[in-house]
C-alpha cells in the first residue's frame, strides 16, 4: 500500500530515509525529458559528431551563445548596500559602509564571474543554471585558558592535552582565525527541487555530492565506512587498475524550507540519514541558493525547455544547406575524360610552360580529329550557379532564425554603412526590448546571490573578521544591528549595479545630470538665502533630498550632510559673511565639475563619432575588396574554362597537306590573344587599384573626422586572366550581379 502522507512513512530514521529517497526519485523523474533534451543540446553545441563524420556544418547554437553570454553577463556587480528610508541614521550609515565593503572584498577574494558565467552558460544551453552560498571558516588550533578551580589549579579537559603557553596553563583548540562566503556553481544536472508551478510554492531542494573515502571519512565519520563508492568521474577509466581508489559516494543534501531543517543522505544506505540537524544559516528564503536562472517556462511548470528546442528546425536546415554548398563547392575542379589510348593528354596538362610533347603516331592522332575529339570537360557552369543559389538561401535561413531568436545585426556587431544613426539605434532599441527580460533576470540572480552573501556575511562574521576586512571600527552597536535580521532589512537595502558592460557615456551623463541639478539648485539658493537666512534649514533639507536621489552623489553624501547640519546649527545674522563664502565656495566647485564635465561629454561624443566613422570606412572597404575578389575568383575560373575550350578548338586543326600554313596562321593568332589578354589584364589591375586607393581615401578621411565618401559603384567589367589564351574574351555583369557572370567570345 502507498502512503498517503508523510506521516504514514513512520517517525524513525529509516523511514526519514525513505521518504526523502521518494522525494528526491519523484524530482528525478520530473526531469528526466529536460536532462536528455539538455544532454543532446550540449552534444550540438560541442559539435559532438562521429569520428567518420568529416562534412563541414555551421554550428549556430555555438555562434548564438556566444554572443548571447557576454550580452547577458559581462562584468561583476558591484554591491551597493544603503540605507532604505533615505533620513539622516548614523548607526544605519555605518553598518551599509560595512557590510558594503565586506562584500566588495568578498568578491574580490575569488573568481565571483566564472561560477556566475557558467551558470548563465546552462541557462542558454540546458535550461537552467544554478549556483549555492557556501560559508567557509578558516581554523586554527589556538591556545585557550584552562578553568582554574578555588585554589587556582587548571583544570584540564577529558582528553586535551595540557599546555602551558606564556605562562598560562593552556589547551588547544580549533577557532575561527578568519571567514569567507563564496558562490559556487551547480552543475545544472545535481540540483533538485520539490514540485512547485512557482518558486515560492518550492517546498525543498537538494544537492548531489561525490565525495570521496577521506572526503566522506572527515564528514560522517563511521557512517562513511557503510556507504557504496560506486561513482566514477569523467576523467577515471573503469579499466584501469587503480579506478577503485577513485571512485566516489553519491550522498544527496536536501535543504528543507518547511521546518528549516538540513538532512544528508544517501541512495547506498538506507537505514539512516548520514547527518539530519536545523539549518546552520537561517536563510530568508529558507535556502542557500536564489531562483535559478531558467529559459523558457510555463506557469505550469519550473521545469524549463531549452532555447535550441524552440529553433532547432531552423538550425537544422541551416546545417544542411552549409553541407550542400560544400560538397558542391568542392565539386568545382577543372576535369575531363579523355581516350585512353593518348597518353600524352594528361602530360599536356601536368606539363611547365613552354613544353613540348611529342607524339609518336602524328597522323592517326589527326585522322581521330585532334584534342577536341579525345577530350570531353566536366561542365562546372552549372555548379556556379548551384553554389551561388545555396549562398543566398543560407543567408535567407540566417535571416529567418535571426528573427525567432531575435539577435538583431546590432547585437551581433554588424551594421550596414550606408545605414544613419538614427536607424541603428531604432534597431538597438528593438533588439534591447527583447533582451531586456533576458538582462534583467541575470541581474536579478546576481543581486539574490549578493543578498544570501550578505546574510551570511551579516550572521556568521565576527567583529574581528569584518574589521579586518573593511579597515573601519565595528560597534557593538553594528554588530547588534546586523545580526538581528528584522531591523537590518528594514533599514538596509541591498542592490547592485548593472551586470553587463560599463557605458561610459551613460556614466558620464548620469554625472553630469547631478552636477547641473545640484549645481543649478544651488546657484539659484544662495541668494534667498542671503536674502532670508531662516529659509536656511529648508535649503538644506531640500538640497539632501535632490543629493540622495543620484547614485553618484552618495559618495557626497556625507560632505553634504555636514554643510546642511552646519548651515542648521548656524546663526545666519550672527555670522552671515562665514555661510555666504561656504555657499559661494561650493557653487564655484560645482560650476568647475560641471563644466569638466560637459568638456568630458563632449570629447567623449567626439571620440564615439570618430570611431564610428573609422568603422564605416572600414566596412566599405572590406566590403569592396570582398566584392573585387569574388568577381575576380570567378573570372579566373571562367577565363581558365575558356581557354581550355580554345585551345581544344584551335590546338592542331591543321589539315594534313597545310601543316606549315595552319601552324603560321596558328602563331599569328595565338600572338595576338596574348597581345589583348595583356590588355586586359593591365585594365583590370587599373581598376583594382582604383578601388583598393578610393577605399584608403575613405579611411583616411574617416581617420580626420570628415564625413564618409559616397559609395563607389563597382564597374561593370573585372578580368584577371593567369593563363593564356587564344581568343579575346569578354565578361559582363548581367542584371542578377556577380552570380550570373556570362562568358561572350569576339
Amino acid at each position: 500500500m502507498q502512503a498517503e502522507s508523510r506521516e504514514e512513512f513512520g517517525s524513525d530514521k529509516t523511514a526519514l530515509v525513505k521518504y526523502w529517497l521518494a522525494e528526491y526519485d519523484l524530482a528525478c523523474k520530473r526531469e528526466a525529458k529536460w536532462q536528455k533534451q539538455g544532454d543532446n543540446v550540449i552534444k550540438v553545441y560541442e559539435d559532438d559528431r562521429p569520428e567518420h563524420d568529416s562534412s563541414s556544418g555551421f554550428n549556430i547554437l555555438w555562434a548564438n551563445t556566444e554572443t548571447l553570454l557576454p550580452a547577458m553577463y559581462s562584468r561583476t556587480p558591484k554591491p551597493v548596500v544603503t540605507r532604505r528610508f533615505k533620513d539622516k541614521n548614523p548607526l544605519g550609515v555605518q553598518a551599509s559602509r560595512i557590510l558594503q565593503r565586506a562584500l566588495e572584498v568578498s568578491l574580490d577574494s575569488y573568481d565571483f564571474d566564472s561560477e556566475i558565467r557558467t551558470a548563465v552558460q546552462d541557462r542558454l544551453l540546458p535550461g537552467r543554471g544554478q549556483v549555492r552560498v557556501r560559508y567557509i571558516p578558516k581554523m586554527e588550533k589556538v591556545p585557550v585558558p584552562l578553568e582554574t578551580d578555588e585554589t587556582g589549579t587548571p583544570i584540564p579537559k577529558e582528553g586535551e592535552e595540557v599546555i602551558e603557553y606564556q605562562g598560562v596553563a593552556c589547551c588547544m583548540e580549533d577557532r575561527v582565525v578568519y571567514e569567507e562566503v563564496k558562490a559556487e556553481y551547480v552543475y545544472w544536472k545535481h540540483f533538485k527541487h520539490g514540485p512547485g508551478r512557482t518558486w515560492s510554492e518550492v517546498p525543498w531542494l537538494s544537492y548531489d555530492i561525490y565525495m570521496s573515502r577521506d572526503q566522506a571519512k572527515k564528514r560522517f565519520g563511521k557512517l562513511a565506512e557503510k556507504l557504496k563508492y560506486n561513482h566514477s568521474p569523467n576523467s577515471v577509466d573503469d579499466s584501469d587498475a587503480n579506478a577503485d581508489l577513485f571512485k566516489q559516494a553519491h550522498v544527496i543534501e536536501i535543504w528543507s524550507k518547511s521546518d528549516d531543517k538540513v538532512i544528508w543522505i544517501s541512495p547506498s544506505y538506507k537505514e539512516a540519514p548520514l547527518d539530519c540537524k536545523d539549518a546552520p544559516i537561517k536563510f530568508r528564503s529558507g535556502a542557500p541558493s536564489p531562483k535559478p536562472l531558467l529559459s523558457v517556462t510555463t506557469s505550469k511548470s519550473l521545469i524549463p525547455t531549452p532555447e535550441y528546442k524552440l529553433y532547432q528546425d531552423q538550425a537544422l536546415e541551416l546545417d544542411k544547406l552549409t553541407k550542400r554548398l560544400d560538397a558542391v563547392v568542392d565539386g568545382i575542379k577543372v576535369r575531363g575524360l579523355y581516350a585512353g589510348d593518348a597518353e600524352s593528354i594528361p602530360r599536356l596538362l601536368q606539363g611547365e610552360n613552354n613544353e613540348l610533347i611529342a607524339v609518336e603516331d602524328w597522323m592517326s592522332y589527326m585522322d581521330k580529329g585532334g584534342i577536341d575529339n579525345l577530350i570531353s570537360w566536366l561542365p562546372v557552369d552549372q555548379l556556379v550557379k548551384v553554389a551561388a543559389a545555396l549562398y543566398e538561401a543560407r543567408d535567407r535561413a540566417k535571416e529567418v532564425l535571426y528573427e525567432l531568436t531575435g539577435i538583431s545585426d546590432i547585437v551581433r556587431g554588424a551594421s550596414n554603412p550606408n545605414e544613419t544613426l538614427g536607424a541603428q539605434q531604432l534597431k538597438g532599441r528593438y533588439a534591447a526590448m527583447r533582451f531586456d527580460t533576458r538582462k534583467e533576470a541575470v541581474a536579478t540572480f546576481a543581486r539574490d546571490v549578493i543578498r544570501l552573501k550578505a546574510e551570511v556575511i551579516a550572521e556568521q562574521f565576527s567583529a574581528e573578521t569584518l574589521q579586518l576586512m573593511t579597515g573601519m571600527e565595528v560597534t557593538d552597536e553594528v554588530m547588534e544591528l546586523l545580526r538581528n535580521d528584522p531591523a537590518r532589512s528594514f533599514m538596509i537595502d541591498i542592490e547592485t549595479d548593472s551586470t553587463i558592460s560599463v557605458d561610459e557615456m551613460e556614466e558620464k551623463e548620469r554625472r553630469t545630470e547631478f552636477l547641473t541639478s545640484v549645481g543649478g539648485f544651488m546657484e539659484k539658493a544662495l541668494p534667498m538665502v542671503q536674502a532670508e537666512p531662516k529659509i536656511a534649514k529648508i535649503a538644506g533639507e531640500m538640497l539632501l533630498f535632490a543629493v540622495r536621489g543620484f547614485r553618484a552623489g552618495r559618495e557626497l553624501e556625507s560632505s553634504f550632510e555636514d554643510l546642511v547640519e552646519g548651515m542648521s546649527t548656524e546663526d545666519p545674522q550672527q555670522n552671515p559673511a562665514m555661510l555666504q563664502a561656504q555657499l559661494q565656495q561650493i557653487t564655484e566647485q560645482m560650476q568647475q565639475l560641471q563644466e569638466q564635465a560637459n568638456a568630458n561629454k563632449i570629447k567623449a561624443q567626439t571620440d564615439i563619432q570618430i570611431a564610428q566613422m573609422k568603422q564605416q570606412a572600414a566596412s566599405m572597404e572590406s566590403d569592396k575588396k570582398l566584392q573585387a575578389d569574388l568577381q575576380i575568383a570567378q573570372i579566373n575560373a571562367g577565363v581558365e574554362i575558356r581557354i581550355a575550350e580554345i585551345k581544344e578548338q584551335g590546338e592542331l586543326q591543321r589539315a594534313v597537306g597545310e601543316r606549315q600554313s595552319a601552324a603560321e596562321e596558328h602563331a599569328n593568332a595565338r600572338a595576338a590573344i596574348d597581345k589583348e589578354i595583356a590588355e586586359i589584364r593591365a585594365n583590370a589591375e587599373i581598376e583594382i587599384s582604383n578601388i583598393i586607393a578610393q577605399a584608403e581615401a575613405a579611411r583616411a578621411q574617416a581617420d580626420i573626422g570628415s564625413p564618409a565618401p559616397p559609395e563607389i559603384k563597382l564597374p561593370d567589367v573585372y578580368v584577371n586572366i593567369e593563363k593564356d589564351g587564344n581568343k579575346i574574351i569578354k565578361l559582363q555583369r548581367d542584371a542578377q550581379g556577380i552570380s550570373g557572370a556570362r562568358i561572350e567570345e569576339e
